[in-house]
């Protein structure tokens, strides 16, 4: 009977928090706004290594001031682990492996004119 009781009591503590959590969850919630969309950095353009190892990819983040996104290339291990920023120009795009992965190139616009540039991958590391 005590274990009865002290399960009624663990499971009403359990379902009160529960309820507390939902109550705080939805106080929260609101419409997106442009604001939040703003806020958003934007993924895309991911490119595999041909070792299968590590994906580059371009993040894009709004910038108000500037009326543009500013896009730059990070690269990240394809088990997972944490992100590196190769590119801090705000404008860098399409990231492309060379075929033996030694190297990646990238697209970077200056003046608008598109330029190539390529980064040695070699000395990456986890």
């Amino acid at each position: 009977m005590k274990g009865v009781i002290s399960r009624c009591g663990f499971l009403g503590a359990l379902l009160l928090a529960y309820g507390l959590g939902i109550s705080a969850q939805e106080a929260a919630k609101h419409p997106i706004t442009f604001d939040d969309m703003i806020k958003l950095h934007r993924i895309a353009e991911p490119q595999v290594s041909p070792d299968g190892k590590w994906v580059a990819y371009t993040v894009a983040t709004p910038d108000m001031e500037a009326n543009r996104n500013a896009s730059n290339i990070w690269m990240v291990p394809a088990t997972g682990g944490s992100a590196m920023q190769l590119t801090q120009s705000g404008h860098d795009s399409s990231a492309v492996w060379s075929p033996d992965g030694k190297t990646l190139a990238r697209r970077a616009a200056a003046n608008r004119k598109s330029i190539c540039f390529r980064w040695k991958a070699a000395k990456r590391t986890h």
